[in-house]
């Protein structure tokens, strides 16, 4: 299952998230990284977080970057590091898993819907795991690593929730996932999608939205089987047709 959303993002922006999260880390916001540029607040980090959904969201200069007002919602990681689905075992991930990312996002079966190809190299798949833990530093949650609980030594692919900007769309609480093709068509992304959005309902109290190229017909089926419903388009990838915005809004008790 190449992934909802199904993040396309370019590798210059992973390398640039990659970078921002090792100079977050040793000094704080607030520094020069030697490009002449000022880190003003870790929340403009969102903007470059490399989101491996099918279809990348247009990504907001630093004229547009998220206002400071933004509801982004943090809690405890030690929470929520390992979550259990009836198949499904996740997991935060690690830089150990760095050879296993590179392989599932190499593969030109997962990448058919990423306009950026298959993932180059280790140094690519390490600034991607860089880019996921550090939104685990900052929110507490963030993207897994999914294993079967059958088979807890293999990780079968990686998903989870970004905080990201989608121009034009209220909700910032982004779905995404890539599985391995040996995965594939067996229920498991939509059992992990349902868990996920679950997840983002009752502990982070958030929406769920989701992006997704239109001719990617199998994670389209994921998101409507997950209960996303599309609630418009996005012209998010030049010369090509609008992407698909699914959501998973919140149920809300009656007074």
């Amino acid at each position: 299952m190449t992934g909802s959303w199904v993040g396309r993002t370019h590798e210059r922006n992973v390398n640039i998230a990659a970078q921002f999260t090792r100079t977050l880390r040793h000094h704080g916001p607030g520094v020069d990284t030697g490009s002449g540029r000022t880190l003003q607040a870790s929340q403009q980090f969102l903007d470059l977080q490399p989101i491996i959904h099918l279809r990348v969201p247009q990504v907001l200069s630093a004229q547009e970057s998220i206002p400071a007002c933004t509801p982004l919602y943090s809690i405890d990681p030690n929470l929520h590091m390992e979550r259990h689905t009836a198949r499904l075992r996740l997991r935060k991930p690690s830089l150990d898993d760095a050879a296993t990312v590179l392989a599932i996002f190499s593969d030109p079966a997962t990448s058919r819907f990423n306009p950026a190809g298959p993932m180059r190299d280790i140094g690519a798949a390490r600034a991607r795991l860089d880019a996921w833990l550090a939104h685990w530093d900052e929110y507490g949650f963030g993207y897994w690593a999914i294993h079967e609980t059958n088979a807890p030594d293999t990780v079968i692919g990686f998903g989870g929730l970004l905080w990201r900007p989608l121009r034009g769309y209220t909700g910032r609480l982004q779905l995404g996932y890539r599985f391995a093709t040996a995965a594939w068509g067996r229920g498991l992304a939509t059992e992990f999608a349902q868990d996920a959005i679950d997840f983002a309902h009752r502990k982070v109290s958030a929406d769920v939205l989701a992006v997704v190229s239109p001719g990617n017909a199998a994670s389209i089926r994921v998101l409507e089987k997950a209960g996303m419903r599309q609630i418009g388009d996005i012209n998010d990838i030049s010369g090509q047709p609008p992407s698909l915005v699914f959501k998973a809004a919140r149920v809300t008790a009656s007074p």
